[in-house]
């Protein structure tokens, strides 16, 4: 059994429908670029966090990208939820929810500051 989370920017609809209007192609690519970013961080870190005996499950780790400001963060092992979110017989290792909790924070400032550049882009 794999373990995923999806990770998707609250609001994100919201926020395109009003600002597509005055910046289009920059805001898309900006915002597209900021969630990425952070994606891999996100996935960088629970590469770190992963338990390692024979490595086999950080090597079936990704991020996949499921829209335009959207994402997965996807262990493929058939293991993987199982070391994600324990059984009865192993305490969970968390190395996926602790990555994304770890880098939520930051998402909003990226994609505060990729509106604000595509803003500051279609001014010019």
């Amino acid at each position: 059994m794999s373990a995923v989370i999806k990770v998707e920017v609250k609001y994100a609809k919201d926020l395109a429908r009003n600002l597509r209007e005055l910046w289009p192609d920059a805001l898309d690519k900006g915002v597209q670029s900021a969630v990425h970013m952070v994606g891999e961080r996100m996935l960088d870190t629970a590469c770190r966090l992963v338990p390692v005996r024979t490595g086999y499950l950080r090597s079936t780790m990704a991020l996949e990208q499921t829209g335009k400001w959207t994402f997965r963060l996807i262990a493929r092992a058939p293991y993987a939820a199982f070391v994600e979110w324990g059984t009865s017989r192993m305490q969970a290792r968390l190395f996926m929810t602790s990555a994304v909790r770890m880098h939520t924070p930051e998402m909003s400032d990226e994609v505060e500051n990729a509106a604000v550049a595509a803003m500051h882009g279609g001014l010019l």
